[in-house]
Order: C-alpha cells, then structure tokens, then sequence
C-alpha cells in the first residue's frame, strides 16, 4: 500500500502497514510530499485517515468501474492535507442524484400538501382554517356522536340509554358494519337519531387515492339511503383524519365533514368507563361535539362495553348544564 520512506521512521521499516502513530505511513503527518499513494477498493479505515475512501463501486460496473479505479488517486500535498482526484466516471453519479433532487422535492411538497388536513381533529386552529367544524353550528346544545357502529350488543344498549335520557344522538355509520347488521343500522334511524357518513371501509384517508376515496363516498351514500331511508349530510372521515384530496371530495359531494370537540379515547385498550369520563364529561360547554364510539370493530376487544358503562354519567354530566343532548343537524 504505501511506499517506503527513509525519514519516516528514523531509519528503521516497521513491518506494519497500519501503524496509525502521527510519523508513521499511516499516521495523520506521514510525511510523504510528493508522493502519489495509491488505495484500494475498500482500504482499511485506519489506512491514511486523512485520504478520502474510493469506493468505484458508486460508478457503473463494468469499464466504468475499472476506469475509475484506475484514476481515482490520492496525492498528499507539502502540509499533510490530502486531495482525492477523481475521474470523469465518478461525477455521473453525482450528476445523476442533481437531476433527480427537484423531483424528490416535488414529491415531499405534494406529500405534504396530501396530508396538511390530517391533524386537524387535535389542533383546532387548523381545523378552523380548513373551515372543518369541531363544535355546534349553534350556541345551545350538547351533540354526543358515535362513530364505528353499528354494533349488534353496543348500539342497542346506547340506543336504550339515550332513550331513558331522551335524547338525540348522530351515528356515523361505517356501511360495511350496515352490510351486516342492517336492522340494527334501521333501529337507529327508527329511533329519531341522525345518520352520517364514516365511509364504507374504515381506512385512513392518507392511504387512498382521489378515485377510491369517490367510490368508497358514493357506494357508502347509497347503502345508508337503502337502509335507513335516508340521504346522510354529514361525513366523518376513519380516524378523523382527512387528505386534502378527501376533504374537496366530501365537499363537492354536499357533505358537511365533521369533527369533534371532546372525546372520550374510548376505543383505546387502556381506557376504563372512569378515563372515559372524565375525558368526555367533564366541563362539558354549549355547542360540544363529544366523540364515543358504540362498535369495537375497529378498536380493542369489548371497548364498547366500557363506552356503555360510562355512557349515563357522561349524558347526567351533559344534563347538569343544562343544554339539551341534540343531534349535530338540529342545530343548524
């Protein structure tokens, strides 16, 4: 690797060719003006720690790859410094990654612009911004909403509850769930609750296309107007999450998209009718959207058990202010 020089060490050739010390061959100050080292392919990383690595492995394989190899040399100037010479071949790379970077930012801008609605339902500004209500149209009213349904244990047993309260609810209906249990789907509307939109499959907008998201929002308008009989006006989205693309979508079709206020995280494996509670019952205000959900079949196992559990305390806590537990179209 290195070619041999008196001064370096004082006279006498250690046999080591990775000796590191600053005086040595592979030392920092090696001492070598003049002189033209050639590496590798992969020399060792103690080997002349100041000469950049070349790796012709970056250029085509083949002639490309062997010219580059051949070229590519170190020369150590007077001061120790090194400079790596580099043939025409190892620029292509280069020059190839140059041409691609403006795509790669267009693709990062586009991205981003998809997904700038996302956090919408967790940073209110945002959502006000994109005119995307998380309250009541009105001042007056409480409207408990229930997204994931229906269920065919945990919709009837907050339907009787509502029912004992007298009040009115908005469920949002996945219809793949309205598929297979129609007349539960049928019971809520029987009931005098309001009917939205939660699409046919609940799969995050980020993930679908302008296309699908149009034929998901179509097929899913058509299986609530057969099994309902009614024309549903508000659309949430799965998760609450909206794509920019989505969200124009929703809004050609007529649809009011709608979020939420407060919500009691019920869906999740660590929550108790208590943390539902206090999550979504406490401090309750006018013109409220409180998110709960009546299914588990997009959550953890039996969690609408605990959504029904904490259910009464959250409809006495909405009572107690003295507001009326409407649905989110009654106050409009």
């Amino acid at each position: 690797m290195h070619r041999h020089h008196a001064g370096l060490a004082g006279g006498r050739r250690r046999s080591r060719s990775r000796d590191c010390r600053a005086d040595r061959p592979g030392g920092l100050d090696a001492g070598l003006p003049g002189h033209l080292i050639r590496l590798g392919a992969w020399p060792h990383p103690r080997q002349q720690c100041r000469v950049q690595a070349v790796r012709p492995g970056r250029c085509r394989r083949g002639a490309r790859s062997l010219a580059c190899r051949d070229r590519c040399r170190a020369r150590v100037s007077p001061t120790g410094a090194a400079v790596v010479r580099r043939s025409a071949f190892c620029g292509l790379g280069r020059a190839r990654a140059d041409r691609l970077r403006p795509a790669g930012k267009l693709i990062l801008a586009g991205a981003a612009c998809w997904c700038a609605p996302a956090p919408a339902a967790v940073v209110p500004p945002l959502a006000r911004l994109l005119k995307v209500p998380t309250r009541l149209a009105a001042p007056r009213g409480i409207a408990l909403t229930f997204d994931d349904g229906p269920h065919p244990q945990g919709t009837p047993a907050v339907l009787e509850i509502l029912e004992r309260a007298g009040a009115r609810a908005t469920f949002f209906l996945v219809t793949e769930q309205v598929e297979r249990w129609p007349d539960v789907a049928a019971e809520i509307a029987a009931a005098g609750h309001e009917i939205g939109c939660h699409g046919h499959r609940h799969l995050s907008q980020l993930r679908r296309t302008p296309a699908s998201l149009a034929d998901d929002l179509r097929y899913s308008t058509d299986v609530l107007a057969d099994v309902t009989g009614r024309t549903p006006r508000l659309y949430r989205p799965p998760y609450g999450i909206f794509s920019a693309g989505g969200l124009a979508i929703v809004r050609r079709r007529g649809f009011l998209p709608m979020l939420w206020s407060r919500w009691g995280r019920d869906w999740s494996a660590r929550a108790t009718s208590t943390s539902i509670i206090r999550a979504a019952g406490t401090s309750l205000r006018p013109s409220d959207v409180v998110l709960l959900h009546d299914s588990d079949a997009y959550s953890s196992p039996a969690s609408w058990r605990r959504t029904v559990s904490a259910l009464p305390a959250i409809v006495a806590a909405a009572v107690d202010t003295g507001e009326p537990l409407v649905s989110v179209s009654q106050s409009t």
